[in-house]
């Protein structure tokens, strides 16, 4: 009896560091997978805001400042970005913009996995997003009355493109 319950402890002594392995490669790898998604989704938000805002249609500007906001330790292969400026039924216009970017994964069992799975050892991220155009300019907002509360406070751009977006509707 006594033998058996060492044979155990010697058994899960060999076996327990690789499940440990396992669980903490994939912890970091999808860690850092997500940690890539929402800053992907960050640069998307930032440059199709930045994009409505300043009114910029030409792709070659928005795509530069998105390679400019790209951070320099990412990796993986980052996409070439689409980008398209089409005009709504309304009369607005809006800027939509696509994103890639392929997370590679540091754990070779997730490189393996990945690889039999999707063909590539990376996570693979695409995300579309959709941003209206300003419907009036910071100089039309101070001659129209309606727009008179956003005259006297310090207000975001950000926060005027939601309120004008919630009023052109």
């Amino acid at each position: 009896m006594r033998r058996k319950k060492g044979q155990a402890i010697v058994e899960m002594a060999l076996v327990f560091p690789f499940f440990l392995l396992i669980i903490v490669g994939g912890i970091i790898d999808f860690g850092f997978a997500m940690y890539n998604s929402l800053t992907l989704q960050q640069i998307a938000n930032d440059s199709a805001q930045w994009a409505a805002d300043k009114q910029i249609t030409e792709t070659t500007t928005i795509e530069n400042y998105i390679n400019g906001k790209k951070p320099g330790w990412w990796q993986g292969k980052f996409a070439e970005p689409i980008i398209e400026t089409p005009d709504l039924d309304s009369g607005g216009k809006v800027v939509r913009v696509r994103l890639g970017y392929e997370s590679p994964t540091y754990t070779p069992f997730y490189q393996t996995m990945l690889s039999g799975i999707t063909g590539s050892p990376s996570i693979v991220f695409m995300l579309s997003l959709l941003t209206r155009f300003l419907s009036m300019s910071t100089a039309e907002c101070k001659l129209n009355k309606k727009c008179k509360h956003l005259q006297n406070h310090a207000v975001r751009p950000w926060l005027r493109w939601l309120w004008y977006c919630r009023s052109s509707y």
